[in-house]
């Protein structure tokens, strides 16, 4: 055992004192400095509004060193309360809590800290009596308090430099009344006149322009919280023609209307643009209709109880309204008149306008004695719309258009639609979506319609009255979904119904006529029947003998016991030329779904030389109410032409001939019931022709 051990240590021995020396360990590659770490420091850590503090940014690497970045990016976490520049100067607007970041980046390590500062308010500079003598309102005593209703009168100017905040006391009001308001801020420094609590809706009166003629203008300016009802009701007003000048200002959280402009001659000054209105509990704006083409370009109307302009008064100047981007609401009538004689009052509507109308609301133009005119002149992308001021439109919800008399042929809706009208109580005592009075002898209103849609009245599509016409130019009207006749007008202007119209869905379908054709004339060919109430005479006192043409294809419809007389004196001649095709025959029949015989009294006949009937479907006339109970009726030679026709359901004959020379009547000897006439009869009451 001993020997083995002593082999096992010499073994040990020699192979220890064979190897080399060991190495030496070396330390590890030290690691290059990264980003890790910025740290912000700011003085002071609590500021008062309108003061600013000094920000600064150091970094850090992985082992707490110093760590060099060339420059730092800087913001803040509310900038409506503290505002940070690239220095890292930081000045305080709005009482609260603020961070103040800076953040660096160094190869792909970005890193950011941060410091807290609390804002305080200063104490405001008060101000609590009215203004007799100019004076400024500092930044630097910002911000300043309005305590009770102050007015700058005798000529004063008011001026607010650039930054400052003016709060306003609950029920408190600033009003110009004569003097000036100069309030020139800017989109870095801001003027806000606002409530202490800035979520306060309607808590102080507003501001009031009440001066004429004064210099005031605002720019960059913000009212919010204002609107209190015991004030004009509004969070700006304009009133006694007053006329600031408003670059960039904004009304939010008003308790009433937004802004208010009084019809009284106030306006928006020259150059005024981008008026913002957002949060009122009313309207966004109400503005004199006379004076609404100087609502500012480039406004903006959102949030509001009705994100929509009120419009008042009555327009007796030209003047265009633009489109705001929102409608136009008009609760009342407004009348469009220039009470100077030899002058006209243009009213012109911007492509892509909404207006619209409460119960007693209307547009009229030209209804007195002085000349007016309307030009809404939409286009295909950009109609113009007149329609009820509901959610839920109804037919029958406001007084509808109207053109009076005193309107001339300038006047042109252009892709223009007009719907829910037809409430009663207008002066002009039409009830139609659209109505036209034409007595004044300037052409009737003769208005140029193309491409303009009636729709969904309680009555008539389209009243015209006393003669009204259509301009030669008018196209493409479209007249549906009413709930009475598509329209009614006079016979002596029908011929002037404008091309490619189209007339369909209404209660009541076709076009009511009844008075005189005084004027020789074609009928268009419509695509409804053309309804007669009571009479339709061929022929005035003491005028040259009319033609009425009808085309092949038209249909006339008659109401109970409602008749054509042709020339029924000697001083009152007309010609009725009826010539339809085997294919489209023209047809005289009565407006009943289920007529029944003698439903109307027939087609009465005296001085009418020249009449024609070819290819006429005459049926269920011969009411009682003439000496003759025909479908056709001749008194006197020389008779009319009567071929290829078809006369049915007449009441006593389908036709009827006088048999004796006595006052207006001839004896007619004609047979128009030989072969060579080619006119066929059925269902009539006693024969197919009689003699009386």
């Amino acid at each position: 055992m001993k020997s083995n051990n002593a082999f096992s240590w010499l073994t040990t021995v020699l192979l220890l004192g064979g190897c080399g020396p060991s190495p030496v360990p070396q330390p590890p590659a030290e690691e290059p400095p990264r980003l890790e770490e910025v740290r912000v420091t700011c003085a002071p850590t609590a500021l008062v509004l309108g003061q600013s503090a000094q920000c600064s940014a150091s970094a850090r690497d992985q082992k707490g060193q110093p760590f060099t970045i060339s420059s730092y990016s800087w913001t803040s976490s509310d900038s409506a309360l503290a505002q940070v520049d690239a220095s890292g100067k930081v000045v305080a607007h709005a009482p609260g809590s603020v961070s103040i970041r800076a953040s660096a980046t160094s190869g792909d390590s970005t890193r950011q800290g941060e410091a807290s500062l609390s804002l305080s308010p200063r104490p405001p500079t008060v101000h609590s009596t009215s203004i007799n003598a100019s004076e400024t309102w500092t930044l630097a005593d910002s911000p300043h308090e309005v305590r009770g209703q102050l007015s700058v009168t005798d000529g004063a100017t008011l001026s607010l430099q650039p930054g400052v905040v003016v709060l306003f006391a609950p029920d408190a009001e600033l009003r110009v009344a004569q003097g000036a308001l100069l309030a020139p801020g800017s989109s870095a420094q801001p003027i806000s006149l606002l409530a202490p609590d800035s979520s306060a809706q309607g808590s102080w009166r507003g501001l009031v322009f009440a001066s004429e003629g004064s210099a005031s203008r605002l720019e960059h300016v913000s009212l919010r919280g204002c609107g209190q009802p015991s004030g004009e009701g509004a969070c700006l007003s304009l009133r006694d023609k007053a006329s600031p000048v408003l670059l960039d200002v904004s009304v939010d959280k008003s308790g009433s209307l937004g802004v208010s402009v009084a019809d009284d001659g106030s306006s928006f000054g020259p150059d005024s643009a981008r008026l913002s209105v957002s949060g009122s509990s009313g309207f966004a704006l109400r503005l004199a209709s006379n004076h609404a083409d100087s609502l500012p370009p480039n406004s903006t109307f959102s949030g509001n109880g009705r994100d929509a302009v009120l419009l008042t008064g009555d327009v007796t100047r030209s003047l265009s309204w633009p489109n705001p981007g929102v409608p136009f609401v008009i609760l009342q009538r407004i009348h469009v008149e220039r009470p100077v004689d030899d002058e006209i009052a243009t009213l012109t509507l911007t492509p892509g306008t909404t207006l619209r109308f409460g119960s007693e609301g209307e547009l009229a133009l030209g209804s007195g004695t002085y000349v007016a005119d309307l030009i809404a002149e939409g286009t295909a992308d950009a109609p113009i719309l007149f329609t009820s001021d509901s959610a839920s439109p109804q037919p029958g919800q406001w007084r509808g258009l109207h053109l009076g008399p005193y309107i001339t042929p300038a006047t042109r809706l252009v892709h223009t639609t007009v719907e829910y009208a037809g409430a009663s109580g207008s002066p002009g005592g039409g009830t139609a979506n659209l109505n036209l009075y034409g007595n004044s002898g300037f052409c009737g209103p003769c208005p140029v319609l193309q491409d303009v849609t009636l729709r969904k009245g309680s009555g008539l599509g389209l009243f015209l009255n006393e003669n009204a016409k259509f301009d030669p130019s008018s196209a493409r009207l479209t007249v549906r979904d009413n709930g009475g006749y598509a329209l009614a007008m006079d016979p002596n202007e029908a011929r002037t119904l404008p091309a490619q119209s189209t007339y369909s869905g209404n209660a009541t379908e076709g076009v009511l006529l009844k008075g005189f054709v005084a004027e020789s004339q074609t009928w268009p060919k419509l695509d409804a029947p053309y309804v007669i109430d009571t009479v339709l005479q061929l022929g005035a006192q003491y005028a040259p003998a009319p033609t009425l043409t009808l085309l092949p294809g038209t249909e006339l419809r008659f109401n109970l016991n409602a008749e054509i007389l042709i020339g029924p004196d000697v001083e009152s001649p007309g010609i009725l030329v009826a010539k339809g095709t085997a294919a489209q025959p023209i047809r005289f029949v009565a407006n009943e779904p289920v007529p029944f015989s003698s439903h109307w009294r027939g087609i009465h006949i005296w001085w009418g030389e020249g009449s024609q009937f070819d290819h006429v479907l005459v049926s269920h006339a011969g009411a009682n109410g003439r000496r003759a109970t025909a479908n056709i009726n001749v008194y006197r030679n020389p008779a009319p032409s009567i071929t290829n026709s078809h006369l049915d359901w007449g009441g006593a004959c389908a036709l009827m001939t006088s048999n004796k020379d006595s006052g207006n009547n001839q004896s007619v000897p004609m047979d128009y019931t030989l072969p060579e006439y080619n006119n066929s009869f059925a269902n009539n009451g006693i024969d197919n022709q009689c003699s009386y």
